[in-house]
């Protein structure tokens, strides 16, 4: 079983070398075909032979400039992870990303391929963490001890003390409250909607059983390559726990970084 929380961060590098196929069901009579196809055993040939519909995929590559903090900035760290870009949000025709090296968040259209970017938070860096729309508005986590609200014109509104450590946003509750996960500690944090703690309890990877929640999506694995979701099946060699993917029930995004540039696949359905 496939668990985003415990994956290594560091095959984020590495993505660009794979390749992804999404498909969605729809209609009743497909819902029910994808619940007698969803068994432990079964072969991936099935599983596409079943398939409605398939995406194409644009490719965006941008390049960095580390001295122009409206550009995407990375640095790299030999046997390390890079500080680049850790995280992406989609919402809607957007691409949310934050950019760690700058210390803020970049903005992406998908309809015209345009890029924003919000201020700088910092001079000194905030390791800037995961990102996830909610409530209208964008929340972006930090490794320190801050969580930041912007807008969705990258306007910061707020910023909130929190705790320090890695986390990755999971659920999201009718916009009242959120729930973040904090990796070294292994624990479930709960923030209402100013942002403000109101539960916090250590958890076994175990509870979790086998349907994982990460960034309000429900994710299943059904056998190798193969996992469910509120929006359909996908099939795809890359891991859709990963921080730097989202996706919604008609666009799928990822991230993946090289020596010079962002490259952002936009995968669109036909």
């Amino acid at each position: 079983m496939l668990n985003f929380l415990d994956q290594n961060s560091t095959m984020r590098i590495n993505l660009t070398k794979f390749t992804i196929v999404f498909v969605i069901i729809i209609s009743c009579a497909t819902r029910e075909s994808t619940r007698q196809i969803a068994t432990p055993n079964v072969a991936i040939d099935q599983i596409e032979s079943d398939t409605i519909r398939i995406v194409k995929t644009k490719t965006v590559t941008l390049e960095y400039d580390n001295y122009d903090n409206k550009k995407f900035g990375v640095e790299f760290f030999e046997g390390d992870l890079p500080i680049g870009q850790p995280s992406i949000a989609l919402d809607d025709d957007f691409v949310y990303i934050v950019d760690a090296f700058h210390n803020n968040v970049k903005k992406f259209v998908i309809s015209d391929e345009s890029l924003s970017s919000s201020k700088a938070l910092s001079e000194n860096r905030i390791w800037l963490n995961d990102i996830l729309e909610f409530n209208s508005q964008i929340v972006v986590t930090s490794e320190l001890d801050s969580i930041y609200l912007f807008d969705k014109d990258l306007n910061l509104l707020s910023r909130k003390y929190l705790k320090k450590g890695r986390s990755s946003f999971v659920r999201k509750y009718d916009n009242d409250s959120l729930l973040l996960f904090f990796r070294d500690s292994k624990e479930y944090v709960t923030l209402n909607r100013s942002l403000q703690i109101i539960n916090s309890r250590e958890v076994d990877y175990a509870e979790r059983g086998d349907e994982v929640f990460y960034k309000n999506k429900k994710i299943e694995d059904i056998t190798d390559g193969v996992y469910r979701t509120q929006y359909g099946i996908f099939k795809m060699t890359l891991n859709p726990y990963f921080d730097n993917i989202d996706f919604n029930e008609r666009i799928l995004v990822s991230l993946a970084q090289d020596l010079s540039n962002v490259i952002l696949s936009i995968h669109i359905m036909e």
